[in-house]
């Protein structure tokens, strides 16, 4: 398990809503798939959700900012 692939999953996973569900409906698959520790996606579907929704959401709203809109 490489740092560079838990890092690209965490980021995925923060971005993309497909990427969390299938994280959260089967993290052990997900962990075989990209190469990473089951435990370390185990961890990420235990993130709260209310709380990686309002990451996306302050992220969003940073992006709109930097771009003037």
């Amino acid at each position: 398990m490489s740092l560079a692939a838990r890092q690209a999953l965490l980021a995925e996973f923060m971005d993309d809503e497909a990427v969390e569900r299938a994280v959260r409906e089967d993290p052990d698959v997900v962990a075989r798939e990209r190469g990473v520790d089951a435990n370390f996606a185990r961890w990420l579907a235990a993130l709260e959700p209310r709380r990686v929704t309002s990451f996306r959401r302050s992220r969003a709203v940073k992006d709109r900012r930097r771009r003037g809109g």
